[in-house]
């Protein structure tokens, strides 16, 4: 907790939230495509006086020197390393726990979850407009 609260005291965070979408997607974008190597943007979606860390879950992810890991992105040779635009492609760079078999099991067990996401999410934009063709009548 001390850590958090430290970390919340010397960080200068960006104001955000979804009156600002617009703006926080090209911030993304923005982020996500430069060279550097970093991918960070802190953001505040709320005013500093709201934010309650005894209501927080919190949660840190540490990957351990010696960890086998699996890295998936684009490569690019020239930069030698997996990054988040090549061309006209981009990608979110993501670490994994394992290697060899584990990965093919949790990539045989990703396009479930799409389906199924894609299939409730169109299901929700039918209804939507349903309504709305509705209530125009």
């Amino acid at each position: 907790m001390a850590r958090i609260r430290d970390f919340i005291a010397r960080t200068e965070f960006t104001q955000s939230g979804i009156a600002r979408l617009g703006s926080l997607l090209s911030q993304v974008d923005e982020v996500t495509g430069d060279d550097d190597g970093s991918v960070r943007k802190d953001w505040r979606f709320c005013k500093p006086a709201q934010v309650n860390l005894a209501a927080c879950v919190l949660e840190e992810k540490v990957v351990t020197p010696g960890t086998t890991v699996t890295a998936v992105g684009i490569w690019d040779a020239s930069r030698g390393g997996l990054v988040p635009k090549h061309g006209g492609s981009s990608t979110i760079v993501t670490l994994a726990p394992g290697w060899g078999a584990a990965m093919v099991v949790s990539a045989r067990k990703r396009p479930w979850g799409f389906l199924v996401f894609s299939i409730l999410w169109a299901g929700f934009a039918h209804a939507f407009i349903y309504v709305v063709l509705k209530a125009g009548r």
